[in-house]
């Protein structure tokens, strides 16, 4: 009886070996893949952040547009040099309306709304090289 015992007892733990090992492969196969992710991301945010610092030393603010206005522009950022002297979002707006008919009807000043670094903007304020500012409509994708 002591046998059958001996016998079981050494078939478990062979089993439980065998186990660990292959977790331990699965565990090294997934910490490979999770490292290049990892080094990808750093390269991706280095890129991105990159080219964000040279936004100040260009003298240029990176425009983003949200929802409605996007869908209408057909366009989802770009970057644009604003002069050296006080600008402000009213004549960055007025000089995007230059661009052609739509352009003029989504970013007239009835509906358009701004923020500046994260944060909302009146038309009236000053912005600075570097900023980033997001340009989204209080209308509706949906409103004429």
């Amino acid at each position: 009886m002591q046998e059958n015992c001996a016998v079981c007892y050494t078939e478990n733990f062979q089993n439980e070996v065998s186990l660990f090992s292959d977790m331990r492969g699965v565990a090294s196969g997934w910490g490979f893949y999770i490292n290049r992710g990892l080094s990808g991301l750093r390269q991706q945010m280095n890129e991105t952040l990159g080219m964000f610092a040279s936004l100040e030393s260009k003298n240029e603010v990176a425009i983003l547009y949200l929802g409605r206005t996007s869908e209408f522009l057909m366009m989802s950022s770009e970057r644009m040099v604003i002069p050296k002297t006080p600008y402000t979002l009213e004549e960055m707006l007025c000089s995007l309306r230059l661009r052609s008919g739509l352009w003029k009807e989504e970013l007239d000043e009835s509906h358009v709304a701004c923020s500046v670094n994260g944060r909302p903007a009146a038309l009236n304020e000053v912005v600075e090289a570097g900023a980033e500012i997001a340009i989204y409509s209080r209308k509706s994708l949906f409103e004429a």
